[in-house]
């Protein structure tokens, strides 16, 4: 290879907001003098959906066929030609050495946030390419994250209280036991990542069977817009007023994924009523954001299980809206945020036209200490009494989809203890009872791991992936 191109920025979080500046420089290193055409350096914004739908034939023989939906939307689409031969020439030689050229782009105002989803995604890229007489170009890409600010403070329901109700009755056909009523209530509407939402919840069970368990968890709803054979859809960032639900050639998409769960086992009793607190801390994620071929919003959602065969749970949730800039007029103090990758990968019961290897990580602000006090801050314990206590507290359970948010959440700790498993059926004091296998693993580098499978008497070492792996529980103990 006689020469190496690279893109470098002046930015090292490679994070931008909308009306910014992306400003870096291309590095091209040569070991011999080579003809070269021009050296481009190219900053594009795209938002693609795209899906496979299955339609049945009015011909005779009533053949189904797939019809392909896709849609596409251009939010930057800038180039800039940062060498070129001198005038008059088509062509030139660059001599050996290593070469830096600049380049400055601005970012449009009212761009989307960088976002991967199943059926759809917005990236924002970097290319460079070297032009060359009478050979293949050669280039290189460079994905950035376009995280436009969401601030709470201008969002008018944010600071406000909102509640939800549901009322049910258990059972089905002869075997119907009454009803329940389940009523949740959240103090306000506004988060951000790292922060923690504290639920009531009101029940009154007026049915003849007990309730058994609570579970809390947040849902990230995103819905996608796609066309037949991608026509009819916007060519830009502007919305198009020709835009109809009763369009023939428009389809709708719309995926739930579960951000963070935990479930509360109780018992309440027939004929009774229970009052409750529960808590989701939220892990990083993307905020919310509506565009014209994406919409992402969020719901808490409290499902309460009841003992019985059919129609034996009870749902209700609240919306709630992710930001990136906390409420001014909170007692707590959030400290200074971080930037973390936000890995998502493609749910198993969905077709989806996006392979693994075109996902990326965007990286979305979280405040891992929101509202502690420089008391509360992690310190090293100071005697051996400190930190017996400190390996004694409770272990607390979180369950998480990513793999990569598992990492990034149990980072600081020094005992770990993950199961995994393909279905379950029942969970009691942090045992898993109805998995296919059982694994117990214990930290031994970044992703690389320890494994231990019990029953079994099988020692060896695997590589977490998430193709892999349907759904993960995490525990960690601090050290």
């Amino acid at each position: 290879m006689p020469f190496h191109l690279a893109v470098g920025l002046s930015n090292c979080e490679q994070i931008f907001e909308p009306g910014g500046t992306i400003e870096g420089y291309v590095t091209f290193d040569l070991r011999e003098s080579i003809k070269v055409k021009a050296i481009r350096i190219s900053a594009e914004g795209l938002a693609t959906t795209k899906w496979l739908l299955s339609e049945s034939s009015k011909s005779s023989h009533g053949r189904s066929r797939e019809v392909s939906y896709s849609a596409k939307v251009t939010y930057l689409d800038e180039d800039q030609m940062v060498w070129k031969p001198s005038e008059g020439h088509s062509k030139s030689s660059v001599f050996p050495g290593i070469h830096v050229y600049p380049f400055k782009f601005q970012i449009p105002i009212g761009v989307p946030p960088s976002f991967e989803g199943d059926h759809g995604n917005i990236r924002y890229h970097l290319k460079a390419t070297v032009e060359r007489p009478w050979k293949t170009n050669r280039s290189i890409t460079r994905y950035l994250t376009i995280l436009p600010p969401k601030d709470l403070n201008k969002e008018v329901t944010a600071g406000e209280e909102t509640s939800s109700w549901k009322t049910k009755n258990v059972g089905f056909f002869l075997f119907r036991y009454g009803k329940v009523h389940l009523e949740l209530r959240i103090p306000k509407k506004g988060y951000v990542p790292g922060e923690t939402i504290w639920i009531e919840t009101n029940i009154d069970n007026a049915s003849s069977r007990p309730i058994l368990k609570a579970e809390c968890y947040l849902i990230q709803q995103c819905r996608f817009l796609a066309y037949r054979y991608g026509i009819a859809g916007p060519t830009d960032g502007r919305r198009a007023s020709s835009l109809s639900e009763n369009d023939r050639y428009l389809s709708r998409k719309r995926d739930e994924i579960k951000i963070v769960s935990v479930i509360h086992e109780m018992h309440i009793e027939p004929r009774t009523e229970h009052k409750s607190k529960m808590k989701l801390k939220i892990p990083c994620t993307c905020p919310t954001f509506d565009s014209t071929l994406i919409h992402v919003e969020y719901f808490v959602v409290v499902k309460l299980h009841v003992k019985c065969r059919l129609r034996n749970t009870v749902k209700a949730e609240c919306p709630i809206i992710i930001g990136s800039k906390p409420l001014k007029d909170e007692q707590l103090t959030p400290r200074t945020p971080t930037y973390q990758e936000v890995a998502t990968f493609s749910a198993l019961t969905h077709r989806s036209m996006l392979s693994v290897d075109e996902k990326l990580t965007p990286k979305y602000v979280y405040y891992p200490k929101y509202g502690r006090s420089r008391d509360e801050e992690d310190e090293p314990p100071n005697n051996k009494h400190q930190r017996r206590k400190m390996s004694q507290r409770k272990i607390q359970k979180v369950m998480v989809q990513p793999v990569n948010l598992i990492f990034r959440y149990l980072q600081n700790r020094t005992r770990v203890q993950i199961w995994l498993y393909e279905d379950v059926t029942h969970r009691l004091e942090g045992y898993i009872i109805g998995f296919d296998e059982f694994m117990n693993v214990v930290f031994d580098e970044a992703e690389e791991v320890n494994m231990k499978t019990k029953g079994r008497n099988k020692i060896g070492r695997i590589l977490l992936k998430g193709d892999n792996i349907t759904l993960i529980h995490a525990a960690a103990q601090e050290a």
